[in-house]
């Protein structure tokens, strides 16, 4: 059973990580410096990184990361 117990907890971990987190630093340069609008940064991430996310969801994103800025 312990086993079993390890591998969802692994597996919870996993869940928590987001891949926009890895290309954090990348997505505020390109908003902030380059003026990239929010859909221009989705189609970045689905062509360049391989990532599918939707605007409202890098919108949620781009708020708390500014907001931890603060």
């Amino acid at each position: 059973m312990t086993d079993l117990k390890q591998e969802l907890a692994a597996v919870r971990a996993e869940l928590k990580k987001h891949p926009l987190d890895d290309f954090k630093n990348d997505i505020l340069e390109l908003v902030s410096q380059h003026g990239a609008s929010q859909q221009e940064v989705v189609i970045w991430l689905e062509v360049y990184k391989d990532i599918s996310i939707t605007q409202s969801t890098l919108s949620r994103r781009l708020s708390r990361w500014k907001a931890q800025q603060e």
